[in-house]
């Protein structure tokens, strides 16, 4: 396999565009963070670009920046990760929001879900072109503290040349409606604005809670460690004056054999001392202390204050982006993942508004359930969702012909065989999760099944059609395999995710589309500051926090009631001052 080749390399900005051009970026920095690669620090090294395939015009200097992207502003500007490089350039010039743009990684993902899942640069050359590129030297870019070698400078050439050339033979084959969801629900610089502004974080609520952990970790690995360990022989002394000693060895609840066999001397005869295992033996005194540890010693170890090296001097924290990563096309965050924080209250407490500010977010509410309404045509869940009852509430008295609330013993069994009916869970499956016997599962499903006929109709015949490809309410699609043991949950799992997925993007871009949300921004009094899922969570003055409030939550409800028409679009959430608020 051939390698990528060159042309020419102009050590300048490039001439004037015109609006048909299509002209590829790529910037590259030094100093860099592996954990931190989409926060916006890091030295300028340089920024290149190409609109023929051959020739590449490439700066070396900061200050050039706004005179190379001034010369190609009406131009189609091409990315690969486009999140990464807009978020960046913005810090040495002035980038407007603009239609004209396209991103091979994203493009990709789009198109071929399920099919691939390699999407780097590389990889794209490879599949397209029948060449590869010099990777290697990317590691050099890291600790460069003067201007690039040759060999670099041609590298980052390399760069521009490859997404250039992939994105037009993307654009042979990329189907219309794929094209239309780029153009109309990916928006790069929403996800961009969401890593140049950060969450407030108390550091001293931070500070305070990990204390409390460690405390609880101290307390309990001392009282275990004293009541469960054991007194052990050892030999002291040399040659014939050796003679033996009683040692105790404390337990030490890290450890999984001392556990087994502790548990075991109890009667309590496992082999894995997971949570799932251990919660059936909550009521044991020991393994309810055991169970509090490693609850405590995991937020330390996690969540500690190694946590507090991602905040910034101005106090904020700043996570990244990730579009699409996922197979449904779901979004995650890292660096750090903020998603993931804790939902416990203490925990989300730390993060707050800043000062003469409040939070204002809003989640779709039962979104799982409305999208599966509306996918399976099942009128007696769609009625239930529009008379504004509990859904899970009202399917259990459907199915089991008995008032079940959430105190009820069996509640929270039954909410969790109805959403995992939803991604193709089947009663195996749930008595395993649940380890429960087979049975009872059985049980379980077919009474969910016999009240809700068209819901057991829809699985059928989705787990019954030919593999191929399965589609989001908007049109995102996913290559299904036949092959892949878990196709049948596939059909049912990607339609309902990714069209959640699809929800929540469009919420975002339709939210900061709003003339009431630019004009807020551009004077620093308005931010969406964090997606997580369903919930989006926006900073605001709190003079205009009502009006906006008002605007975010029929915007969204708009968002969801297009999607899935005659259903009911439910929304949750208000304003509050710290995220632990939340109802």
């Amino acid at each position: 396999m051939q390698t990528l080749q060159y042309s020419q390399i102009y050590l300048q900005p490039p001439p004037k565009l015109s609006a048909g051009d299509v002209v590829s970026l790529d910037l590259e920095l030094a100093g860099l963070k592996e954990t931190q690669l989409h926060r916006p620090h890091g030295r300028f090294v340089s920024l290149a670009g190409c609109f023929d395939g051959e020739n590449v015009y490439l700066i070396e200097d900061e200050e050039q920046v706004q005179e190379f992207l001034d010369n190609i502003k009406d131009a189609t500007w091409v990315f690969h990760n486009s999140v990464f490089d807009l978020g960046h350039l913005r810090r040495w010039a002035t980038v407007e929001e603009r239609k004209n743009m396209r991103d091979t990684l994203l493009i990709e993902r789009i198109m071929f879900s399920g099919l691939y899942s390699d999407f780097g640069l590389n990889d794209l050359v490879r599949r397209y072109l029948k060449c590869h590129m010099p990777k290697a030297v990317r590691k050099e870019f890291h600790d460069l503290e003067g201007r690039m070698t040759q060999e670099q400078i041609e590298y980052a050439a390399l760069d521009v040349i490859g997404t250039w050339l992939v994105d037009k033979e993307q654009q042979k084959i990329i189907d219309p409606q794929d094209m239309k969801f780029w153009t109309g629900l990916y928006a790069p610089h929403v996800w961009t604005a969401l890593d140049l502004k950060g969450f407030y974080l108390s550091t001293d609520c931070w500070r305070e809670l990990t204390a409390k952990h460690q405390a609880v970790v101290d307390r309990i690995s001392e009282d275990l460690g004293k009541k469960y360990g054991k007194d052990t022989i050892k030999l002291v002394g040399r040659g014939k004056s050796r003679h033996e000693e009683t040692e105790f060895v404390p337990y030490n609840p890290a450890s999984i054999p001392q556990t087994i066999a502790i548990l075991a001397s109890m009667g309590i005869d496992v082999e894995s001392t997971d949570e799932k295992t251990l919660i059936h033996y909550s009521d044991n005194p020991f393994v309810k202390d055991l169970l509090e540890f490693r609850k405590a010693k995991k937020q330390v170890s996690t969540y500690g204050l190694d946590f507090l090296d991602n905040v910034e001097e101005d106090s904020r924290i700043y996570t990244s982006m990730n579009i699409g990563l996922a197979v449904t096309g779901r979004d995650s965050s890292s660096s750090p993942n903020l998603q993931n924080v804790p939902s416990d209250k203490p925990r989300r407490k730390c993060f707050t508004a800043g000062d003469g500010k409040v939070l204002c977010l809003y989640d779709y509410s039962g979104q799982e359930a409305n999208l599966w309404a509306y996918f399976s045509g099942d009128d007696k869940i769609a009625d239930i969702i529009n008379s504004g009852k509990k859904l899970y509430i009202e399917m259990a008295r459907e199915s089991f012909h008995e008032e079940i609330t959430k105190e009820h013993p069996r509640y929270k069994k039954i909410k969790s065989a109805i959403l995992g009916m939803f991604y193709g869970l089947t009663p195996y499956g749930y008595s395993k999760n649940e380890d429960i016997p087979l049975e009872e599962a059985q049980e379980i499903f077919d009474a969910i099944y016999k009240a809700f006929p068209q819901t057991k109709a829809y699985i059928d015949k989705m787990q019954s059609r030919n593999p191929g490809t399965v589609k989001s309410v908007l049109g995102r699609k996913m290559h299904v395999h036949p092959y892949d043991r878990n196709w049948k949950n596939d059909v049912l799992n990607f339609p309902m995710q990714s069209s959640g997925s699809d929800m929540i993007k469009l919420a975002m871009k339709k939210l900061r589309s709003s003339g009431f949300y630019k004009m807020n921004h551009s004077l620093g009094k308005l931010d969406i500051i964090l997606q997580v899922h369903d919930e989006i969570v926006t900073e605001v003055d709190l003079d205009i926090s009502e009006e906006w409030a008002q605007i975010m939550k029929s915007t969204m409800i708009e968002v969801a009631e297009a999607m899935h028409p005659g259903i009911r679009g439910n929304v949750s959430g208000g304003l509050i001052q710290d995220w632990s608020q939340k109802d």
